[in-house]
């Protein structure tokens, strides 16, 4: 079935209207990237209610109702680098603390790579940076910083590991190749660092991804559409099941699509279109494929515990996906103030 890529006025209206019969705002949380430097955004109904500028080169990560920022910026020749943590729903910085290490910052945009912990956030920065590169090209290393004094205690990766990324998954953090094969499980209880997949050498092209099901159990998938499963017992991560999906994903998440526990997945199809896949973990069997927009090549987020996600192009549009259809429908257009240069939007659903 071919999805729309717009909404009459009909529709949106009606979208908009709750059980009450009155209509309810929706507010949408953005981080953009702009000329000089990068700024987060609080929408309401498409409308801007609230900004806050930041500095440029940021990450973040997201516990609870407050986003932490951590981002820099150029005071007299030097880098200022600011970790604060912002209230999701009214723009307010919450804590601010200097950051006195350089960290893995994205040339894609805002990206979301800090772990938020109980009393501190975790971050990757290039060992290279703080020049003790030693020979290699780059090296990585876990930093973990106090949330009250911004001291950072530094654990090093694996000489070699190219790429990391970083995941939230209880009790831990774990640090997987983005472009290689190694996968590592940072526990947070025991402060020790434990090899769960060797790093090596790929396909070109070749790209993973990680997402948490629940508090036991953990997936990786890769770009040739291999999904594995790892559980998470007694404080270490076993490797489990593989299985093979018939397509290669861009991204892969964990739902229910009508009662079933599934994968979701975004599939590139053409130049113009993706295709969205709910599959049956369990069953290894696939139960649907919609046409979708070229939205969907970014992968959904949400604070919302409600049955819908939002997505966003790279034109400033945001659309909602249905997880009871994998329908999508164009919600709202992201004001040119926000994002004026270049189109690079992360957003994060805060209400319906």
């Amino acid at each position: 079935m071919k999805i729309s890529t717009c909404l009459t006025a009909a529709l949106l209206a009606l979208m908009a209207v709750g059980a009450t019969g009155t209509s309810a705002t929706e507010h949408i949380l953005t981080l953009a990237s702009g000329r000089a430097n990068d700024a987060l955004t609080i929408l309401a109904d498409g409308k801007v209610e609230t900004k806050v500028e930041l500095g440029c080169q940021t990450i973040y990560g997201i516990r609870e109702k407050a986003i932490h920022v951590l981002s820099a910026t150029k005071i007299d020749g030097k880098l200022k680098r600011t970790l604060q943590a912002i209230d999701c729903h009214t723009g307010k910085s919450l804590r601010q603390i200097d950051i006195n290490v350089p960290y893995q910052a994205w040339l894609g945009g805002p990206d979301e790579q800090i772990v938020v912990g109980e009393t501190g956030q975790y971050f990757l920065i290039s060992v290279e940076d703080l020049g003790e590169a030693q020979g290699h090209r780059k090296n990585f290393s876990l930093a973990i910083v106090d949330g009250d004094t911004g001291a950072a205690e530094l654990v090093p990766l694996p000489a070699g590991f190219n790429s990391p990324r970083l995941l939230k998954i209880p009790d831990g953090v774990a640090i997987y190749g983005w472009a290689n094969s190694g996968l590592y499980y940072y526990n947070t209880s025991s402060k020790s660092l434990a090899t769960v997949v060797p790093p090596g050498l790929e396909p070109e092209g070749k790209r993973y991804g990680m997402g948490a099901k629940s508090q036991s159990e953990v997936f990786r998938w890769n770009s040739k559409g291999q999904v594995e499963w790892f559980e998470l017992k007694d404080g270490k991560l076993t490797p489990g099941k593989v299985l093979y999906l018939d397509a290669s994903p861009s991204w892969v998440i964990t739902s229910t699509f009508h009662g079933t526990p599934a994968l979701i997945c975004g599939i590139k199809s053409g130049k113009e279109e993706m295709v969205l896949l709910a599959h049956d973990a369990a069953l290894d069997k696939e139960l649907a494929r919609v046409d979708a927009p070229l939205c969907a090549s970014r992968a959904p987020r949400s604070l919302s515990s409600n049955a819908n996600l939002l997505l966003n192009d790279f034109d400033g549009h945001v659309w909602r996906m249905s997880l009871s259809d994998l329908s999508v429908h164009e919600l709202v257009k992201v004001p040119p103030e926000v994002a004026p240069y270049p189109p690079e939007i992360r957003v994060i659903q805060l209400s319906e």
